[in-house]
């Protein structure tokens, strides 16, 4: 049966309106007749303009249709269509529409209710409105409640809700939900091991940035063990650039090399620029802890040139930030005031880089003999310290307030800084007696 076009056909002659009166200018007659004969289905925009022309609204012609489904499809095609083609807002639109239309009918399909609140979901993320979050959890429950394993949509959602998360500094949620998608994944094969990956390399993260970095290690090596077993190198760059994090944490240095080493060989391969010089701004980092300085301000340089003229405006005051901090361990003299308190500036909502410049900045005031000046920065620099954060500069940071102490005959400040140092020594260790042989 062809309910759907015979009612368009039964009103339009009711009215009296020819094929071509009511096809105006938006249609075309033959594309009408094609509508009205069953051989097609309009899109949810020609069908709104054909209803108004006949002064009913869309959902009428869609009541009653022969196959339950087939009404709701066409809607979801429709809105899935302004999707593909990247009309967000014409999503939001559409979509907001058919889910009152939905709710007015009681429909319950968590496949395409799941579908129409992710695409809705993924639409007010791509222009970034807030509530992008509660539509795509709201997606992710009806795809659970479908429990029919996993799809391309599902992974989509999960991803966003992921970006979401992390983005927030939600890590908990974000590996309970990542937990829970992974659960859907019943028997992984060649068509969703990259699902699989995806999902896997987001825990590994959510886990990472809770440092729970022995279990995020645990989680990329099964992933890396998936991708090897499948030969599907999904996301390899990633995972080692992410497993390279998990060994700096660790201070397994050559291990970090390694691995960061194996993500720029990946994106080299894939031809990936942007993520090369990332790799490049850590391999940088690595050999700095490694005390090869020259080598480090070698890959730093490189990506901050890449970065320079680039949309990466965070990425490039992180290479300044970075080629500082490595030019001041190799040589401190090299250090020029100005264009370090440029660099400070530039990284103002970067606590560690703005704390570890402001270290140097003090350092080179204590030097010069300005101790109130050093003392005011060093402790300025103390505020922004979090327990978690890297500890390169803190031994710096400690014994530059025990001497400024000391000069200043705070004999119980200079001692209470002075242990704190010496809880905090590391490999730094000889590059903190050079300065203060030089202090002295």
């Amino acid at each position: 049966m062809n309910i759907l076009g015979n009612k368009i056909k039964k009103i339009r002659k009711e009215m009296g309106l020819t094929q071509s009166e009511l096809a105006g200018d938006k249609i075309s007659r033959s594309q009408l007749s094609l509508i009205e004969n069953g051989y097609t289905n309009p899109s949810l925009s020609t069908l709104e303009y054909i209803a108004s022309k006949l002064n009913k609204p869309y959902s009428y012609f869609l009541d009653d249709n022969e196959d339950t489904n087939d009404k709701y499809i066409i809607l979801i095609d429709e809105i899935e269509s302004l999707f593909l083609s990247s009309l967000y807002e014409d999503v939001v639109d559409k979509a907001m529409r058919v889910i009152t239309y939905f709710n007015s009918e009681n429909f319950t399909d968590p496949q395409l209710l799941g579908k129409t609140h992710a695409l809705l979901g993924l639409s007010y993320f791509k222009l970034q409105d807030e509530r992008a979050y509660k539509t795509l959890k709201c997606a992710l429950s009806y795809f659970i409640a479908q429990n029919t394993g996993i799809s391309e949509y599902l992974i989509k959602v999960s991803n966003c809700i992921a970006t979401i998360c992390y983005n927030n500094k939600q890590f908990e949620e974000m590996e309970q939900t990542l937990l829970t998608v992974d659960s859907l994944i019943l028997d992984i094969n060649l068509d969703n091991i990259k699902y699989k990956i995806d999902v896997m390399y987001n825990i590994s993260l959510s886990l990472f940035s809770q440092d729970k970095i022995s279990q995020a290690e645990e989680v990329i090596y099964r992933a890396l063990h998936y991708a090897k077993e499948y030969s599907v190198f999904h996301n390899f760059g990633e995972l080692n650039m992410l497993l390279s994090l998990c060994y700096k944490s660790h201070k397994k240095y050559i291990d970090a090399i390694n691995s960061i080493n194996k993500s720029i060989e990946y994106f080299s391969l894939i031809g990936d620029e942007a993520y090369i010089h990332r790799c490049y701004i850590n391999l940088g980092i690595l050999l700095r802890y490694e005390a090869k300085y020259e080598k480090a301000l070698y890959y730093l340089n490189k990506s901050m040139n890449y970065f320079r003229n680039s949309q990466y405006t965070l990425k490039y005051n992180n290479c300044l930030a970075e080629i500082i901090k490595t030019t001041f361990l190799l040589n401190k003299e090299r250090i020029d005031m100005e264009q370090l308190r440029h660099v400070i500036d530039l990284n103002q909502d970067d606590k560690k880089n703005f704390s570890e410049l402001l270290i140097i900045l003090g350092i080179i005031y204590l030097r010069r003999g300005n101790i109130d000046k050093a003392l005011e920065v060093l402790k300025e620099s103390e505020c922004y310290f979090e327990p978690s954060v890297d500890a390169e500069f803190k031994p710096y940071l400690y014994y530059s307030l025990s001497i400024a102490f000391s000069m200043l005959g705070q004999i119980d400040d200079a001692i209470k800084y002075l242990l704190k140092h010496s809880e905090n020594i590391n490999l730094f260790t000889e590059p903190i007696k050079y300065f203060v042989n030089n202090i002295q």
